[in-house]
């Protein structure tokens, strides 16, 4: 008679510790690597940029890609990192094994935005982002040895007057909806008016649609979610800023905005978001976004990247500081300029790769850098807890 109880007991112990992941899961990032990349974004002819503004990642080999924060026309660029996550953390520069740069274009300055992105194989790299004049801002499809694609878009380069906007200031790849298929989302920043969202073609560089005008103004980049669903960040003079989020209702189309995070941020082309699909790996987490805050005045509270849940619950602020997992720590981050890219690895681990960069006006102590952190589910703990709770009262009740 004492059997069954004593059984639905143990039931009721494990299933309650395995139910609490679902509830209370928070994330945590165990900080990888931590590299000082200042060398390589010097603002020189040799460089890759004054400053580096943002990364991606094919499965092995880091990309990095730096932007102008000078006036006039400039060097910027791409470097690869091979094997990054064999990398020891530390200061690389050209003369570190594996560590070159792959691509040099000129590009507008005046703190300009730069983008870059991975896939199938390919970069896409924007340059010169929020300048109105073509070649100093335009977009480019690379090899991923840096060699110019020349049969997309014509000549490897989708000029404004190609894409048929005034000017460029972010992209990003479009999954697609109902099964559409993956494209090149591009958009721009206007002062008074709403705008489309272009999609290219990532083969061919030719224009596949136009959607409704959705894109606020002041807009300054976008992040997919997998379902095609689309996060805005706005920073501008004005105190309306933040993310927003507006759901796809086709493979052109849109619904209204709405506020996920509403913050006041500066005038600055620099502003960021990400997307991090971290359910995939980790269910109990759900999905987040990633951003960067730029207010008018930079403060140490806005030196980090900020993941919030798709509610704009800000769960998670990473500032740069700790030990790595071989040993080396640079530090907090001393700078705004921000940027992440998320990476589902083969074995299962979902990884972040965060840049920080450093421009001539950055605060003392400020260098460029590229961080990878791995994300582990707090709660997990309470799993192996449970299990551990559950086999007590089992060998207890076979003694």
């Amino acid at each position: 008679m004492f059997r069954l109880p004593l059984f639905r007991f143990v039931l009721f112990v494990t299933a309650a510790c395995l139910l609490v992941p679902s509830v209370q899961a928070q994330p945590v990032f165990k900080h990888l690597k931590a590299f000082n990349v200042s060398a390589l974004f010097d603002g020189s002819a040799s460089g890759a940029g004054d400053a580096v503004i943002d990364v991606t990642f094919d499965g092995a080999n880091a990309y990095l890609a730096g932007f102008r924060s000078q006036s006039g026309l400039g060097t910027v660029g791409i470097v690869r990192m091979d094997n990054v996550l064999s990398l020891p953390s530390g200061t690389v520069n050209s003369a570190t094994p594996g560590v070159s740069r792959i691509v040099a274009v000129s590009a507008a300055g005046s703190g300009r935005d730069t983008r870059l992105l991975y896939h199938n194989g390919y970069l896409y790299l924007g340059t010169g982002l929020g300048q109105g004049t073509s070649p100093d801002s335009a977009i480019r499809k690379f090899t991923l040895n840096g060699t110019l694609v020349t049969d997309w878009a014509g000549d490897g380069v989708l000029s404004l007057t190609e894409a048929g906007f005034g000017r460029y200031d972010t992209i990003e790849i479009d999954p697609g909806y109902g099964g559409s298929g993956p494209s090149l989302a591009v958009t721009s920043l206007s002062t008074t008016a709403t705008q489309p969202i272009k999609r290219f073609s990532l083969e061919t560089g030719a224009l596949l649609g136009s959607s409704n005008a959705i894109a606020p103004t002041y807009l300054r980049d976008i992040a997919f979610a997998p379902n095609g669903d689309v996060y805005i960040h706005r920073a501008s003079a004005d105190a309306n800023d933040g993310i927003f989020k507006a759901g796809r209702t086709g493979v052109d189309s849109y619904g209204a905005l709405s506020t996920i995070v509403s913050v006041d941020e500066g005038n600055f082309q620099e502003a960021t978001v990400t997307y991090v699909p971290a359910s995939q790996v980790f269910p109990s987490l759900g999905d987040m976004l990633a951003f960067n805050r730029r207010p008018a005045t930079v403060t140490s509270e806005t030196n980090k990247l900020f993941l919030a849940t798709l509610d704009g619950t800000v769960v998670l602020q990473i500032d740069g500081s700790g030990l790595t997992e071989d040993g080396v720590d640079l530090g907090t981050y001393k700078h705004n300029l921000i940027n992440a890219f998320p990476y589902k690895t083969q074995d299962g681990r979902l990884l972040l790769f965060v840049v920080s960069g450093h421009t001539s006006g950055s605060p003392a102590g400020t260098i460029d850098r590229l961080d990878i952190f791995q994300a582990v589910p707090e709660p997990a703990s309470l799993v192996i807890l449970g299990a551990g709770v559950a086999g007590l009262f089992l060998r207890r009740r076979k003694a």
